[in-house]
């Protein structure tokens, strides 16, 4: 698992360079965010792994997730 922590102050430096801005249009509202990937050797296991994580944050924080993998089935 891989964590990684952003705030306004970056989001706010990409908007004024035209940085990522599909990454940064689906982002949901919020001066700060965490991004969290899971890894794992399947599709599968990063699907329980994201699974997993998302029965422990419940509706606590305002979420959006995105899932892609690139790995096997």
């Amino acid at each position: 698992m891989t964590l990684e922590g952003v705030d306004h102050q970056l989001i706010h430096y990409q908007q004024k360079k035209h940085l990522n801005p599909e990454a940064l249009r689906i982002l949901p509202g919020g001066r700060a965010y965490l991004f969290v990937q899971f890894a794992g050797d399947t599709c599968v296991m990063i699907t329980r792994a994201r699974e997993w994580g998302w029965s422990r944050v419940g509706r606590a924080a305002r979420c959006r997730v995105t899932v892609g993998c690139t790995g096997r089935p």
